[in-house]
């Protein structure tokens, strides 16, 4: 008997029989579900996947106060959304699921506490969005923080348009992890521009893969654009993307450029990749050479970790380890006091602990 709704792995293993939806798009939570004060109300997507987390997978009671939720968010350029889902998350975790104790810590700074490092810079190519933040001794340099505004879907969208072409279709919401598969497999990036310019005139580059259910894809040499869409976002123009101007390596550039000059060498110099996107063939190597001829006068170093993808999730764990972090939780006794703003108290608890 099928239930009303499935969530993460149980909603993938089912994923021919079901409708597929996502609640977070380019790091912003769309559906949080009814509001807490509606009566004979049901669990939103956000508080089903967190119970499943606690209840299937680690098979923990949520509530036990030796239990504290730390979380990542994305480094949002428009801080209107950013604050909006801080707020609904808090007032889910506490009100409607229990969890004792909560913080909230932005994800490119795990990712640099993944490398080791406190202060640098944190290239972010995530699935929806990419980010370039500086960090100086743990806190996001918010006034530097650029943002590319597509990711590793719209690099899948274009893998997919390419097979289209060709006749090979993956229409259904299931199908189209095929895209995410093929774009691992096939995909990489030039290590260079020339090397880039070269390998789009080759006529007869062809790769061929064979899927596990026995068919064949073929992507030509048009598959060094989908990578290269990073570097010259022009090559999107074809898709619903509306951020053409620069790409990564020079927003990373000018986030640099918005900082104090007397850490700009630092910053070059400590250069960290994160997220699946960045796991594309060459993409260290490329990054490097780019910002080499953007600043040549700089001595460049990108540090990108084969684990680079769960990085956030590492730095997480070390954050959250640490004896002298234990004192920053937002506990529900917190919330309950200072939760909400009001005429005494200008701003919402989880911004004043969590920044």
């Amino acid at each position: 008997e099928m239930k009303e709704s499935y969530v993460c792995g149980q909603a993938y293993k089912l994923r021919e029989k079901l409708d597929i939806s996502y609640p977070i798009n380019k790091g912003v939570v769309t559906d949080w579900g009814d509001p807490l004060n509606v009566k004979d109300r049901n669990e939103g997507p956000i508080e089903r996947m967190l119970t499943h987390v606690y209840e299937d997978l680690l098979k923990v009671n949520m509530q036990d106060p030796n239990q504290p939720l730390l979380l990542s968010e994305p480094v949002l350029t428009d801080l209107t959304p950013a604050k909006e889902n801080r707020e609904h998350m808090c007032e889910i975790v506490f009100e409607s699921l229990g969890v004792p104790s909560l913080y909230i810590s932005q994800s490119p700074v795990l990712s640099l506490y993944s490398s080791g490092r406190t202060t640098g810079m944190v290239v972010e190519m995530g699935y929806g969005t990419c980010h370039t933040a500086p960090i100086f001794e743990g806190f996001p340099l918010f006034h530097s923080i650029l943002q590319l505004n597509f990711g590793g879907v719209e690099l899948t969208e274009m893998v997919l348009k390419m097979l289209g072409e060709q006749g090979t279709t993956f229409a259904k919401c299931h199908e189209r992890y095929i895209g995410d598969f093929i774009k691992e497999a096939l995909c990489e990036v030039a290590v260079d521009r020339e090397t880039y310019e070269h390998n789009t005139g080759e006529k007869d580059d062809d790769v061929t893969h064979v899927l596990p259910d026995g068919n064949k894809v073929k992507l030509d040499a048009r598959r060094w654009s989908v990578a290269e869409s990073l570097f010259r976002p022009s090559l999107l123009m074809s898709l619903d993307v509306t951020d053409t101007s620069k790409g990564i390596h020079q927003l990373a550039a000018e986030s640099v450029r918005k900082c104090d000059p007397d850490i700009a060498s630092f910053l070059h110099q400590n250069v960290v990749l994160s997220g699946g996107t960045s796991l594309i063939r060459n993409m260290p190597e490329r990054l490097e050479s780019e910002l080499l001829d953007l600043v040549p006068n700089e001595k460049i170093r990108v540090y990108a970790s084969t684990e680079r993808s769960q990085a956030t999730w590492t730095g997480g764990s070390i954050l959250a380890s640490l004896p002298t972090f234990q004192d920053l939780w937002v506990t529900r006794a917190d919330y309950d006091e200072y939760g909400q703003a009001h005429p005494g108290q200008r701003r919402h608890i989880i911004h004043r602990n969590c920044f």
